[in-house]
């Protein structure tokens, strides 16, 4: 790996470039702006702190790896936490507490964690190829609390792998098996919850028919986005869910029946520069979660 400084701006960024490219050279001249950089490099160049020479289990990967979801000047102070897969309704453990953030009276009030993780998602073996491959994620206490509510609610639906051709066929996506009485997601939030995915995704469905479908339809793989989990999904129904248009858009708007439906898993997608590096503006993911290769 080699590291170069790119000016151009009033803070120096640093950037982590794969120095077995034959299109990088350590000379700042080679890179003329930073959107260059990433279209040489891809996620690599997004990294704000060199990858770590241990193994992808080790507590200082995982540290590493998951607050690279979102910018330096937040990801850098956050708490990482790690979710148990095996008690959906434990509480994340704590791999590093916030720390101070200069400037500002007490610790980072941000958590960084796995995506595929918090959402019941972990590899068998709990070691990640790469940090996009464990889809970094820094999110609020309101997010957390959203999160929390997925997890039991996906944690109820233990057959609908085998039962999920009855239930989309039949138009009832998850419908029985959940248990009704489930809070909503944004029940217990103070207000909407804020998540950065600083690196993006490995290709994800964007509808809840296409989450269900065996195999899942992935839709899109995003690029670096923030996302915003509502309260009330009520309050941001009513926008598009086309993810070709570079504007905010509607992920999981809902579908026909169920707990989670009719907009339950709602959340507001707001894309960031180099939001269709992974894949043109337009068109359709190859079909392979691209951070699992």
């Amino acid at each position: 790996m080699t590291t170069i400084n790119v000016t151009g701006s009033s803070n120096d960024t640093n950037l982590v470039l794969n120095s077995n490219s034959a299109s990088i050279t350590d000379s700042v001249a080679a890179f003329s702006t930073v959107a260059q950089v990433v279209a040489a490099n891809g996620v690599e160049a997004l990294y704000w702190a060199p990858e770590p020479n241990v193994a992808h289990t080790t507590d200082e990967w995982k540290i590493w790896a998951y607050t690279q979801g979102a910018p330096e000047h937040i990801g850098k102070y956050a708490a990482v936490i790690a979710f148990d897969n095996s008690n959906p309704t434990a509480a994340p453990t704590t791999i590093r507490a916030a720390l101070p953030v200069p400037g500002v009276p007490g610790v980072s009030p941000w958590f960084a964690f796995s995506a595929k993780e918090s959402l019941m998602e972990t590899l068998p073996n709990n070691s990640f190829s790469s940090a996009l491959a464990s889809v970094p994620t820094v999110g609020d206490g309101n997010c957390l609390i959203w999160l929390a509510a997925a997890r039991l609610a996906k944690s109820k639906t233990g057959a609908y792998k085998a039962a999920e051709a009855v239930l989309v066929g039949s138009g009832d996506i998850f419908g029985t098996m959940l248990d009704p009485n489930l809070p909503a997601l944004g029940s217990g939030m103070s207000t909407d919850g804020w998540m950065y995915m600083a690196l993006g995704d490995i290709g994800e469905p964007n509808t809840i028919a296409h989450m269900m479908a065996e195999p899942p339809v992935l839709d899109i793989q995003n690029g670096p986005h923030h996302m915003l989990v509502p309260k009330d999904p009520a309050t941001i129904n009513l926008q598009t869910t086309n993810y070709n248009t570079g504007e905010a858009y509607l992920m999981m708007a809902g579908g026909a029946g169920g707990h989670l439906t009719n907009g339950q898993m709602s959340h507001l997608m707001i894309p960031l520069d180099h939001f269709y590096m992974y894949q043109a503006q337009g068109s359709k993911t190859t079909g392979i979660r691209q951070g699992d290769k």
